[in-house]
């Protein structure tokens, strides 16, 4: 056993811990968020019930309280978040425009689609979903 240490924290073990804590769930690697392809920028990962099961949810709870509690003590985190995403968590809206930092090149042709001049319906663009699930068959 090793031997016990004097000393108060002062805030230098907890800021320590959050620190490194947020290095390792917000590393992309750790599978809970993504990069955006162009900016860097993160979001959640939407295949993380797939990697963490049911109670993903719960991790990305916890991470929302992690981050109050630096904010709340002034602790500057390093993750970088995406616009539509921050969007999202203050309840705002997302435009066409914040499509551009998640998927460019979607984001470039819904462009060239509004801003076609000629007759929409010549180009005879179809767009159909397909939805298979043990409800609607």
């Amino acid at each position: 056993m090793g031997v016990a240490e004097e000393g108060s924290d002062a805030g230098g073990l907890f800021k320590e811990f959050l620190t490194n804590l947020i290095e390792i769930v917000f590393n992309p690697n750790y599978g809970l968020f993504i990069l955006t392809p162009t900016e860097n920028e993160l979001y959640p990962n939407p295949a993380s019930e797939m990697l963490f099961g049911p109670n993903h949810l719960h991790f990305y709870r916890f991470l929302g309280r992690i981050l109050g509690k630096a904010v709340f003590d002034g602790i500057t985190v390093e993750p970088t978040f995406a616009n539509f995403f921050v969007k999202k968590l203050i309840s705002k809206s997302n435009s066409l425009n914040d499509l551009k930092s998640l998927d460019f090149e979607l984001y470039k042709h819904l462009n060239s689609l509004r801003d076609f001049d000629g007759d929409i319906g010549d180009l005879e663009l179809y767009f159909r979903v397909t939805d298979e699930n043990s409800v609607t068959g």
